[in-house]
């Protein structure tokens, strides 16, 4: 058996993909995923966990908005045995990155698929080998391991679905060091190409003027992506677009760099909500450039700035920002007075439905 041992209390690999230019925009060093604005210089640890406190409640209240249905129970909570009833355990793959790294609490890490050998392999049955052979094996596709002991694993594949992405699903079997047969969920997916923004040295390197520019027109384009998949999907809002959910792909020329592309990624559970209606653009670009400025909050401590909104208490009513005074609780019940709580907002149509699900292969249209 070729599946990696690892334990359902661990998440190990990084998302590593490296788009190579003739400009040399090469990579660097990606910093802590698990907290995006670490390095933001604090005067001490206090001021730092201060501002960690206000950006959470800050984010939190930005979900809490009268035309997004939050609820903790995602889209296709609960239905992992609709999904992952395909054996992929002989399916070849290694990490996508030999160096681990925290990427949160919600999968297990990214994998490459290997091409079947020629030769086969001792430790491969005949039935691993036939169902493998049913399913994909291109080299420029990735395996996402999700724990199928938690109910918001299929939530991933519903929304891909509904947002006509390509996706095969199945599971991976192997030992535990106590004996015992561990199953993961299995995500094939196209590898998305580019990188997340602050991992091109050309970026780094560049001007603070020509770093902005390039960061508000990946923001921009961004705005875009988001939207397009809101209408796609049928009210599915795409929140987690954090600067690591965000690769790009950048060009230069004549010291001039260029966004070709921005690609997002992960829709997996925490991140996407319902909808009860689209609001008006202005509405969702204001409500868009809050959430992106929260998320993206290191990137202007790479600018020489301040983040916006920094040790602010913010919120959005009546579709602009709005600084309120500190919140009287903090926590998951904080509410800024006479601000409706997402989890009283109720959907005013229901979510079309997605389709009918194929076990073997779910394609887009």
């Amino acid at each position: 058996m070729r599946f990696p041992k690892c334990s359902p209390c661990h998440v190990f690999i990084a998302v590593l993909t490296v788009s190579s230019f003739a400009s040399g925009a090469a990579a660097v060093p990606l910093r802590d995923q698990s907290s995006e604005h670490d390095h933001i210089q604090f005067r001490d640890m206090s001021m730092k966990r201060d501002w960690e406190e206000i950006r959470q409640w800050n984010s939190r209240m930005s979900l809490n908005q009268p035309w997004i249905a939050y609820d903790r129970k995602c889209l296709g909570y609960g239905q992992n045995d609709r999904f992952f009833d395909t054996d992929l355990t002989g399916l070849r793959i290694e990490p996508l990155s030999h160096q681990p790294q925290q990427l949160g609490k919600f999968n297990s890490g990214i994998y490459k698929i290997l091409l079947p050998s020629t030769t086969g392999s001792s430790d491969e049955t005949e039935s691993d080998a036939e169902e493998s052979s049913t399913h994909s094996t291109d080299p420029h596709h990735i395996i996402k391991l999700v724990d199928l002991t938690k109910p918001y694993a299929s939530c991933e594949p519903f929304a891909l679905l509904a947002h006509q992405i390509w996706f095969q699903t199945g599971f991976m079997a192997h030992d535990s060091e106590d004996g015992k047969v561990v199953k993961w969920g299995a995500i094939q997916m196209e590898e998305v190409p580019g990188q997340p923004l602050h991992r091109f040295r050309v970026w780094q390197n560049a001007a603070v003027a020509e770093q902005k520019r390039v960061l508000l027109e990946t923001r921009d384009k961004l705005f875009g992506i988001v939207t397009a998949y809101c209408r796609k999907s049928h009210g599915l809002l795409h929140t987690d677009f954090h600067a690591n959910n965000v690769h790009v792909k950048l060009s230069i020329k004549n010291k001039v760099i260029t966004v070709d592309a921005v690609y997002l990624l992960d829709f997996g559970y925490p991140g996407i909500y319902e909808t009860t209606h689209i609001p008006p653009d202005a509405e969702f670009r204001t409500w868009f450039n809050l959430r992106f400025d929260l998320l993206w909050d290191y990137a202007y401590k790479d600018l020489g700035e301040e983040p916006p909104y920094y040790m602010k208490y913010v919120t959005l009513v009546d579709g602009k920002v709005v600084e309120v005074k500190g919140p009287e609780m903090k926590g998951k019940e904080a509410e800024v007075k006479g601000f409706k709580t997402g989890s009283d907002n109720k959907r005013k149509r229901p979510l079309k439905s997605p389709g009918k699900i194929r076990k073997k292969q779910h394609t887009g249209a």
